[in-house]
């Protein structure tokens, strides 16, 4: 069930979904730059963690899609990220888990802390304020990095940088000829399987 609400971040307000499971568990998504809550890699993520009995929530960063703000406040869409992690354990639980793309790959590292596992998908090597990738990776929950070997806006050596500094249990994983966007529905549809494994099989082992 897809519901459609606001979420408050200081000065602004946040367009974003829901995908209501039937348990507590919860994973936020993080888009990109230029991207916005209702790209079909979302939705198309949404529908996926629903059906596993995942409850998903995505967003439009501030200046993106239906939210207003200036796009280009960076430390702006950490506040909007941390605001919806607050409204993510109020409606919830505190079994949070973050899929991120592109800038929003980098946002959920830097947020690792905050959730029981991570992947970012094509994920750039860049801090945010005082918030330094270094220091998220010395205490990050399981990780997956996704990215395409022929990705053209983020080189696959950024994604590489942040796997080789982060602690294990981590996993990188190539798409073979895929873009940044994952334009080829099949490497989309790759990509999003096993996203949705990966963070399957994390919420199994915090069950035992």
């Amino acid at each position: 069930m897809e519901i459609r609400t606001r979420i408050i971040s200081r000065d602004v307000e946040l367009s974003a979904v829901v995908h209501r499971a039937d348990g507590k568990k919860v994973v936020i998504a993080f888009h990109g730059f230029e991207s916005f809550k209702d790209s079909p890699k979302y939705i198309m993520m949404g529908e996926k963690f629903e059906k596993a009995g995942f409850n998903f929530i995505r967003f439009d960063f501030r200046g993106c899609g239906e939210t207003a703000g200036d796009k280009y406040d960076l430390e702006g869409r950490i506040q909007d990220a941390l605001d919806v992690i607050n409204f993510a354990k109020s409606e919830f639980s505190d079994e949070i888990y973050f899929v991120g793309s592109s800038l929003g790959g980098t946002i959920a590292i830097l947020l690792s802390e905050m959730s029981k596992g991570v992947v970012a998908l094509c994920p750039p090597y860049v801090n945010i304020g005082k918030r330094k990738i270094e220091e998220s990776l010395k205490k990050n929950p399981p990780l997956l990095i996704i990215h395409g070997d022929k990705d053209e806006t983020v080189s696959i050596d950024e994604g590489r940088r942040i796997y080789e500094m982060a602690k294990p249990p981590k996993e990188f994983f190539v798409v073979q000829g895929g873009d940044h966007r994952f334009s080829n529905p099949e490497h989309l549809k790759l990509v999003i399987e096993k996203t949705v494994s990966f963070i399957s099989s994390i919420s199994e082992k915090n069950e035992r």
